[in-house]
């Protein structure tokens, strides 16, 4: 059951922050109960985010402890990202069902006063979601790009020295022979820097890595 921190007064209508803690008390129910299928989600939200299906969101959410959640705010809002309309979203903290601390992230709209689940993430969602992005954001980029990334980052005072982009790896531009990341000794790269007439870059040969001094 969800531990909500609203008040209500004593009216016959509930308030519409309370129907939002009402509505997905019942769809964390269905979720439990192991429902599956589009029907139990607003299909613009599933349209506009479809990295996950409603399947999906109610897969994870079976996956919190009912007895933990506890509702941390409501908060109404106009817009979401590009779409207007009566939106709420709502932050609980949790539990998962071994113990582990998880939160969620739940959007709903209410359309002609009819809540639907829009959005849903829980802190497990989000990971994938990282993760996924931050794979496609490597893949997308150029391998010199990513290898001298991998360089910097290992050896984080080689930022001094960009990547060569114009500059072709010749006998009369390499510094020294290519090597792999254990065998780049960055002091090395300073002291061929200091013999460089221009400013020397970094390439990509093959796997390895070599100092070029570009002509000028």
């Amino acid at each position: 059951m969800i531990t909500a921190f609203l008040v209500t007064g004593c009216t016959d209508t509930p308030s519409p922050r309370r129907q939002a803690v009402e509505f997905i008390q019942s769809w964390f129910a269905l979720a439990a109960q192991g429902k599956q299928g589009n029907e139990y989600c607003h299909g613009l939200g599933l349209l506009k985010h479809p990295t996950f299906s409603c399947s999906d969101y109610l897969t994870e959410a079976a996956r919190v402890d009912p007895a933990s959640r506890n509702v941390v705010e409501v908060t109404p809002l106009d817009c979401y990202e590009t779409v207007c309309g009566d939106f709420y979203q709502i932050e609980i903290d949790a539990a998962d069902l071994v113990g582990n601390e998880a939160q969620e992230l739940v959007l709903l709209k209410r359309d002609d006063g009819v809540m639907r689940l829009y959005w849903y993430r829980s802190s497990a969602m989000l990971q994938q979601q990282q993760i996924a992005a931050r794979i496609e954001e490597e893949a997308a980029k150029d391998p010199l790009q990513a290898a001298y990334d991998e360089l910097t980052n290992r050896y984080p005072t080689l930022y001094e020295y960009p990547p060569c982009l114009d500059t072709r790896v010749s006998s009369s531009t390499l510094m020294t022979s290519a090597k792999g990341l254990e065998e780049i000794n960055p002091r090395r790269y300073d002291e061929l820097a200091a013999q460089c007439s221009s400013q020397m870059c970094i390439a990509l040969v093959g796997r390895k890595y070599a100092p070029l001094c570009p002509p000028q």
